[in-house]
């Protein structure tokens, strides 16, 4: 359970490992609905677009809105992994020691020293070296598919056409689709058909096809030709693209297999309906028995020996449907996977956090529960500390506690001015609206310090611009009061009311007291510009 808990963790504070878990389920969707396909030509196309799916989700999930997801129950599985033996320094005192080092060097041992001591995840230390591992697993396959490309193109130019062999082809255009880009030519470096070239799609023979039979000659032109009809070779090699960038994921490498398979099927289907069935799975396995030389990764052979049987069991089955899908079918399903994607990618899972405080009087009985990694939690996020956060937040640190006398990590966070620990804390589900007795709330804070930035980014988030704070008013008036007329502006532009009024109370009893409103607040900070600006809006006295 410990385990299990942990890996969720991971997950859901790795973006990386989001990324592949999303992979993951569109690739496994995919292979389970192309499994189902009653079509070659169906599950090809399911099968390229699962590809081009998974090669989506990422520039998806940059692009687009994040929409957070909470997974319930995470944080209690999290307290209950947690098991430091009373011998081990105090975590606040692992914590300082780690905040108060200086440089980058001390940075990153002051992290290191953090993982290894309160167990949390040492992935951070991993990204380093996963990266160049993954960076030169893709350099060489995109190395070996450049040279096969290059390869394939010298042999297209020094293969000749054969001028017996071109008769009777123009013979067999009656029967076949010859298209007038296509060109034909023969070559000793091919044991059997190929085609390959996007542009200039080109089939080539091997040296003696002008000595096979016409009915022969015919299969293998129609296999071909019908690779250049579906833009196969194309297709192919965009493919092979997607599973350099994804070459560490079996699946992607499983639905590369299927996809060569699925190709070279639709076509056996395409000859089925100019020639008979079992000649033409004989004539594939004679063309396997030949001596395959190269080529094969930038081409699409007609009798290669992979996945042979598979082709000739479907050959000779009578119940297999055949024959290509038709464009209702595929805009259905390229729609179908799009909206897959663009659902999937954006979601960003956090671990549930507990509802914010129904009132303050209830904050002052939750702030006896305070834990270490809270108090801590909020430390890391004052001093801008987002890594050291992060670490406490995958520990259990919960991100809306309240710390008496300080307030919550996101107003901590606010008072550093670090936009990124601020967004780190509000994608965990830290709430940009909680009060805090004394302390106000996140937008007051960042309303008084004129962090234009994250006043915005606390808006976006959904904080009320009105939301009266007892002792601590609005944000509208702290930002007049300090005088920043850029955020007052903003906050106005928002919808924020310039004649609103909150009492200030003074004593226990609160009896003693003022109503405040912007204008006065602006004035009494002696900011004439902000009180000018609030007149001309309407603010009155």
């Amino acid at each position: 359970m410990t385990s299990l808990s942990s890996a969720i963790l991971l997950t859901v504070d790795s973006p990386v490992l989001a990324l592949l878990l999303k992979v993951t389920l569109v690739l496994t969707l995919g292979l389970l609905v192309a499994r189902f396909a009653r079509r070659a030509a169906t599950s090809h196309l399911i099968l390229m677009i699962t590809l081009t799916g998974a090669m989506a989700i990422p520039i998806v999930q940059m692009a687009a809105p994040h929409r957070v997801v909470e997974l319930p129950g995470i944080a209690a599985a999290a307290d209950a992994a947690i098991d430091v033996p009373a011998t081990r320094p105090t975590r606040a005192a692992q914590l300082d020691a780690a905040l108060d080092s200086d440089g980058p060097a001390a940075d990153d041992a002051s992290a290191t020293q953090f993982a290894s001591a309160g167990g949390a995840s040492v992935w951070p230390l991993l990204v380093p070296m996963l990266l160049v591992g993954w960076l030169a697993g893709a350099v060489v396959i995109m190395t070996t598919l450049a040279i096969d490309l290059r390869r394939v193109r010298f042999v297209r130019r020094q293969a000749l056409p054969d001028l017996a062999l071109a008769g009777r082809l123009r013979h067999l255009a009656g029967i076949v689709e010859l298209r007038a880009n296509v060109e034909i030519v023969v070559t000793e470096e091919v044991s059997g058909p190929l085609v390959t070239g996007l542009t200039r799609p080109t089939i080539l023979l091997p040296a003696d096809a002008a000595t096979w039979p016409d009915d022969g000659l015919l299969r293998a032109v129609a296999h071909e030709m019908e690779h250049v009809r579906r833009a196969d070779w194309p297709l192919q090699v965009l493919a092979r693209t997607i599973c350099a960038v994804y070459w560490f994921h079996p699946l992607v490498w499983m639905t590369w297999s299927r996809l060569c398979l699925a190709a070279e099927r639709a076509c056996d289907d395409a000859v089925t309906r100019v020639a008979d069935p079992a000649s033409y799975a004989e004539q594939l396995v004679t063309l396997a028995r030949r001596r395959q030389r190269g080529l094969v990764g930038a081409t699409l052979g007609m009798a290669g020996r992979t996945n042979l049987s598979a082709r000739v069991r479907a050959l000779l089955d009578p119940d297999v449907r055949r024959g290509p899908t038709g464009w209702p079918a595929t805009v259905a399903t390229a729609a179908v996977a799009a909206s897959l994607v663009a659902f999937v990618a954006p979601l960003r899972a956090a671990r549930a956090t507990v509802a914010p405080p129904a009132s303050l009087e209830a904050q002052d009985r939750e702030a006896e529960a305070v834990t270490p990694l809270d108090r801590e939690l909020y430390e890391a996020a004052a001093r801008g500390r987002s890594d050291v956060a992060g670490h406490l937040i995958t520990r259990g640190a919960r991100v809306n506690a309240v710390i008496p006398g300080d307030g919550s990590p996101l107003i901590g966070a606010v008072r550093s001015g670090r936009i990124d620990i601020v967004r780190l804390l509000l994608d965990r589900g830290a709430d940009p609206a909680m009060p805090v007795r004394f302390d106000g709330n996140p937008l007051i804070a960042a309303a008084r310090g004129g962090h234009l930035t994250l006043v915005q980014a606390l808006v976006d988030a959904g904080a009320p611009v009105n939301d009266i704070v007892p002792d601590d008013e609005t944000a509208l008036m702290g930002a007049s009061h300090e005088g920043h007329i850029d955020v007052v502006r903003y906050l106005v532009e928002r919808g924020a009311d310039v004649n609103l009024r909150a009492w200030a109370g003074q004593g226990p009893d609160r009896s003693g007291g003022e109503w405040r409103t912007p204008l006065l607040m602006a004035e009494r900070g002696r900011h004439p510009q902000v009180a000018a600006y609030l007149r001309s809006v309407g603010a009155r006295e």
